[in-house]
């Protein structure tokens, strides 16, 4: 049975996706290629339940899982953390808890994070998670193996498999989520800090190297191949797995003890008129936070309404002080609840009266979503992005809103050529009156979960044993070796792809048979590098880093050097497209030097994700590879590359990212000093600190009075 997912392309009206769902991956598969048995599944995330306190990657990961386990598959789990990781006495917890699911749970290793140099933050995590699951997969092979787009943990993994390198007997699998972009387009603020420009790299990539892309919604599918995504042939919608059984509406799971209304797992009855309203989600911009303060400024004037109490339910994500000073205003009781868990929160929603809001500007597929319709909770929620997507036709109207202002335009901050419409609080404030003092009835799901979760048990299923044969390797012939200092002659020269190498480069044997496989197997890249070590001063003697390129992104090779060191090959067109390399007294021409004018020029860089050469201590400035190249030499093919009245923007971006490091320590520093002068007893030393809000309190109780 094909289940087609539902675009939100138009805010009125359902239009139905024209990306088809998993059903229609089945055929592709074929027939397996040894008896039905479980499938072999691996699912990497830097979020699990537990694990961390996870927002929606975490939960989908991880209902995902739970559902394979049950259905007899074989799951194992790799937590890749992003800063909140857990302790070892946590993580082993956790790892125990997964253990009795069915469920085996590994994290990545902490020495071989630390010891990867790379201008792309996430790139080490990227390389510890690669070494993790080859080995578990040398072990026993995977049939499918799942990385989440988001921050691109799965690039150079998936790197492996393009090239043949590992992972052949696997299907691998990338899920839409939250790229960069969408994120700071979602939030309407300017994109472009380095660790947003590296991680975009490593996303886009990602995504394009997959065997298949799933999404949750249309919207993002949509959105990704408006900005440019080369999506594989093998894209489709297919909604989160949830734990909800379809007819009776119930949640399988069961209930928590926080003791508010109805457990969890019943269906909360709507017949109660709506006397609360609860903010539910994660309490910052992108969720609605702005606008819905901004209806309940107009609710205000109404206090007839039938409005007599305002929750906000989620992680608090807005400054200290936000709601104190929003609040003002406002007739109603009302209180921040940011520290429960999902079940506590859902249990909080099921009781009577209450009816939980969903404002965001913009969602790919929000699990708070899945919540409310599977318990029948009363909810009212935003068109932005993927989330009408999950409502029945026939429901739609009557649980969302549209919530763009007709009379309001402001710049895109996603793309600051054009306008974008103003989510509006005066929009929510009139659907809230409309539904307030009365009873709602539950809303039914697009697409019953049982359904969804049997569509994504099939495609495992159908998985298993099913592999493409591994490439088979030709045979090479010895490439031709250049140092940088001859590139000029490699241009002259027509024929087989040339290597150039940096000064006392010593290369891994496998090195040219590497970067020719990978050449057979990436006929759109026209260079090739690899990782590589090199040698580090270290009190004990010498110590050894491992160099991350990734090949990109264009722009952050303003603050280090994300291209390549050591050895590249270079298909002699590509070399032609590039132009002349005369020019002697701007110096000796570097691989970083050449790989940025490629990538300046459109040329794409491909990247063997294993260590082949290795440089010596010297090629380091400060124990590090990525950030130890003369600035100017940096900034020098951009300055190529631009036209004269645009060549101080590249000097201006550098100059700042070279100074970020100090501001931040300055900015570390003073935060300190506030936290021990805040903590500290002393009146003399805190007078500055306590003097306004003593001011502040006290303005406000004689304006009470």
């Amino acid at each position: 049975m094909t289940v087609s997912a539902v675009s939100s392309k138009s805010a009125d009206t359902h239009i139905r996706s024209s990306w088809p769902d998993l059903t229609a991956d089945l055929g592709l598969l074929g027939e397996p290629a040894s008896p039905a048995r479980p499938a072999r599944v691996a699912i990497a995330s830097y979020e699990f339940v537990g694990v961390v306190r996870n927002g929606g990657i975490g939960t989908a990961c991880t209902e995902l899982a739970r559902a394979l386990a049950n259905d007899g598959h074989e799951v194992d789990l790799f937590f890749t953390g992003h800063g909140e990781d857990p302790s070892e006495e946590g993580f082993d917890r956790w790892r125990t808890h997964y253990r009795d699911l069915g469920v085996s749970l590994d994290r990545l290793d902490a020495e071989t994070i630390s010891r990867c140099d790379s201008a792309v933050t996430s790139a080490p995590r990227s390389f510890a998670l690669y070494e993790l699951l080859r080995a578990h997969d040398e072990d026993k092979p995977y049939d499918v193996i799942h990385f989440v787009e988001s921050m691109g943990h799965g690039f150079y993994s998936l790197l492996a498999k393009q090239q043949g390198l590992a992972f052949q007997q696997a299907t691998t699998v990338v899920c839409t989520h939250s790229p960069r972009r969408w994120l700071a387009e979602a939030h309407g603020t300017l994109f472009g800090h380095p660790i947003e420009l590296g991680d975009e790299f490593l996303e886009v990539r990602s995504l394009e190297m997959a065997d298949v892309v799933v999404s949750p919604s249309a919207h993002m599918l949509d959105w990704l191949r408006d900005h440019g995504v080369r999506l594989p042939q093998r894209s489709y919608v297919q909604q989160y797995v949830t734990n909800f059984d379809a007819e009776a509406g119930a949640w399988r799971s069961g209930g928590s003890a926080a003791g508010n209304g109805a457990s969890a797992g019943e269906v909360v009855s709507a017949a109660a008129p709506i006397e609360e309203l609860v903010f539910f989600g994660r309490l910052e911009p992108r969720k609605g936070i702005v606008t819905f303060c901004d209806a309940l400024d107009l609710l205000a004037e109404r206090p007839d309404a039938g409005l007599k109490r305002i929750t906000f339910l989620g992680k608090e994500s807005v400054p200290p002080g936000f709601f104190e000073a929003r609040a003002e205003r406002w007739p109603w009781e009302w209180k921040v609840i940011s520290d429960f868990g999902r079940d506590a929160a859902l249990d909080y929603l099921c009781a009577p009266g209450r009816m939980a809001v969903m404002a965001s500007t913009m969602d790919n597929s929000p699990n708070v979503v899945y919540e409310a319709i599977g318990l029948g909770i009363s909810f009212l929620a935003s068109r932005g992005g993927g989330t009408p997507e999950l409502v029945h036709p026939d429901d739609f109207e009557r649980v969302t809103y549209d919530p763009r202002d007709p009379e309001l335009r402001e710049v895109d901050p996603g793309d600051p050529t054009n306008m974008r419409a103003v989510h509006s609080g005066r929009v929510l404030a009139g659907r809230l009156l409309e539904m307030l003092g009365s009873a709602q009835e539950p809303a039914r799901f697009a697409v019953p979960p049982d359904v969804n979760r049997e569509t994504h048990l099939a495609w495992h299923r159908a998985a298993a044993g099913v592999h493409s044969a591994p490439p088979v390797p030709s045979s090479t012939a010895p490439l031709r070796k250049l140092a940088m200092d001859d590139i000029a002659s490699a241009r002259e020269v027509s024929g087989d792809p040339v290597l150039l190498l940096d000064p006392d480069v010593v290369l891994d044997p496998r090195l040219e048979e590497r970067l020719a496989a990978a050449a057979e197997a990436c006929p759109r890249a026209g260079f090739f590098t690899t990782l590589g070590s090199f040698d580090v001063e270290e009190d004990v003697g010498l110590g050894e880093r491992v160099f991350l390129p990734t090949g990109g992104p264009v722009a952050l090779g303003l603050r280090g050097n994300c291209m390549g060191a050591g050895a590249v090959l270079a298909r002699h067109d590509a070399l032609q497209r590039l132009g002349p390399f005369e020019g002697s007294d701007r110096g000796p021409i570097s691989i970083v030097d050449l790989l940025t004018r490629a990538a300046l020029t459109g040329e794409r860089i491909e990247v063997v994700p294993e260590v082949l050469y290795r440089l010596p201590a010297s090629a380091s400035r400060n124990g590090w590879l990525s950030y130890a190249q003369d600035p100017f030499e940096l900034v020098r093919p951009y300055l190529s590359a631009l036209q004269p009245e645009a060549r101080d923007i590249a000097v201006a971006a550098a100059r700042l990212y070279q100074e970020e490091a100090a501001l931040r320590a300055a900015a570390d520093e003073l935060s300190a000093q506030l936290v021990a002068l805040r903590s500290s007893r002393s009146m003399r030393l805190t007078a500055p600190l306590r003097i306004p809000g003593l001011l502040v309190r006290r303005l406000r109780r004689r304006r009470s009075g």
